[in-house]
């Protein structure tokens, strides 16, 4: 795997990169794009992150990140499939300013758990905005998935397949795993591996799921170690041994604490290098040819 040209969050520049499946993260901020100041070269957009496989475009999430989609030429495309994790706002409150939603070329394919049209028409209603669905000019169509379903696209006779895991998170969280063409991507945001600790059959199953990935993209909110009983997410050790525990070849952290600093991100990865060498921190703009 090899990290190309990165559009940093102080940059305007494209990403621009070779590979036919690649990584870009647009947002890797938690709960909300707060900037204290001290979060400079992470950058503070909430969760959004683009895969290409081929001709194929995934969007995972559709936090402020988004926003940041139009700029991405080597991902330019008529079709799109957007992948939600869950509806928490911190995923979807880029759909708002994301322009494609209202650009009569664009086919967009939405997928999530639930009844995911209801979910995103209550979205779009007063008072909370000032649009509604009716007000989409692309091509909308919505797909309710769950836990243990398989999606199957097609990329000029390679097939892109994401499977999809129940993850331990309020209120229910999917993980997804894409495999194309013999290398894979698993995105585990939003997670409480603690709550795995008494449950060896879930544990097992996520190490399996997770297992041989080429890039492990997950949620470690908890810089301090110390997390939060209830709250559905993971401390920087836990990622990394999950990391260890299922061979992935490169650890990518995700879903940082709003309030964290870059400094104290270059400490949380530092630590997560203890258990898992191969660990990064991503940030807004970094792209990875997988």
């Amino acid at each position: 795997m090899k990290v190309e040209k990165a559009m940093e969050s102080k940059s305007n520049s494209d990403i621009a990169v070779l590979a036919d499946f690649k990584v870009a993260f647009l947002g890797t901020n938690g709960s909300c794009a707060y900037n204290n100041g001290k979060r400079i070269r992470y950058g503070t957009n909430t969760l959004c992150t683009v895969i290409k496989a081929g001709k194929t475009i995934l969007i995972f999430d559709a936090g402020s990140g988004i926003c940041r989609f139009n700029q991405l030429s080597e991902f330019d495309s008529d079709k799109i499939n957007l992948f939600f994790s869950h509806y928490h706002i911190d995923h979807m409150n880029g759909l708002l300013f994301w322009s494609f939603l209202f650009n009569p070329q664009k086919e967009i394919k939405l997928y999530g758990q639930g009844d995911i049209r209801k979910v995103v028409g209550n979205f779009f209603t007063a008072p909370y905005q000032p649009v509604s669905l009716n007000d989409f000019r692309a091509t909308m169509t919505y797909h309710d998935i769950k836990s243990y379903d398989e999606i199957k696209l097609a990329d000029n006779g390679s097939e892109v397949k994401i499977k999809t895991l129940a993850l331990n998170h309020p209120n229910d969280c999917l993980g997804y795993r894409i495999d194309y063409k013999n290398r894979s991507v698993c995105y585990l945001t939003d997670i409480e591996l603690a709550n795995y600790e008494n449950q060896e059959k879930a544990y097992n199953e996520l190490v399996e799921f997770a297992k041989d990935s080429d890039l492990l993209i997950i949620d470690a909110a908890y810089a301090n170690g110390k997390n939060i009983k209830g709250f559905g997410h993971s401390t920087p050790f836990e990622c990394a041994n999950l990391a260890s525990n299922a061979n992935a070849k490169k650890l990518a952290l995700y879903h940082y604490g709003y309030m964290e600093t870059d400094d104290g991100i270059d400490t949380l990865v530092e630590s997560a290098k203890e258990v898992f060498s191969n660990t990064l921190g991503s940030y807004d703009g970094l792209s990875l040819n997988i």
